[in-house]
């Protein structure tokens, strides 16, 4: 099999108003090789020069990918992996409390594809001061903030379970 072969192209797309942090591994501590050209990306490399020429020629050899998504912004990397996938994702709002991560698999069906993985808010509860619902005229202080994913191949949704990001946001 070809080395250029089996390259899965993921498109990390962030369609809310808030910082999210995405970290992913393969199962069984399997190695990843990574491309990219976002400064958004963090790979943990060995720095010796033979890894450095085989980061240029295959992508940067690593176990855990952090993918930093900045407010609507959209980050695209290349991966060689032939086992699952296993995905994190993380709200990093300022003043949030209970902070609840993410997750889906991706498994290895779907690789070798190009896959857009969207992320997208919803908001929840509204709470007082006293941290009771807001209902009628109470005006709430805090609320409940949901960070849903949405992975398509081909314009199509795909049938991947996901937990969604929770986290309890504190409203000016």
């Amino acid at each position: 099999m070809s080395v250029l072969s089996d390259i899965t192209t993921l498109h990390f797309i962030n369609n809310t108003n808030h910082f999210i942090e995405v970290r992913f591994n393969g199962e069984q501590n399997a190695s990843l090789h990574v491309t990219h050209t976002c400064k958004n990306v963090i790979t943990q490399a060995d720095s010796s020069p033979y890894a450095m020429l085989m980061a240029l020629l295959f992508g940067t050899e690593t176990k855990l990918v952090h993918v930093n998504l900045p407010i609507k912004h959209k980050s695209t990397l290349k991966i060689k992996c032939r086992a699952n996938l296993f995905f994190e994702v993380t709200p990093k709002i300022p003043n949030t409390t209970e902070i609840t991560t993410g997750s889906f698999e991706l498994k290895n069906e779907y690789q070798n594809n190009e896959l857009e993985i969207h992320f997208q808010e919803s908001a929840g509860v509204g709470y007082t001061e006293d941290g009771d619902i807001a209902i009628n005229a109470n005006v709430p202080v805090a609320r409940d903030l949901l960070i849903n994913t949405k992975i398509q191949m081909n314009a199509v949704d795909l049938n991947i379970d996901t937990e969604p990001a929770f986290c309890k946001m504190k409203l000016k």
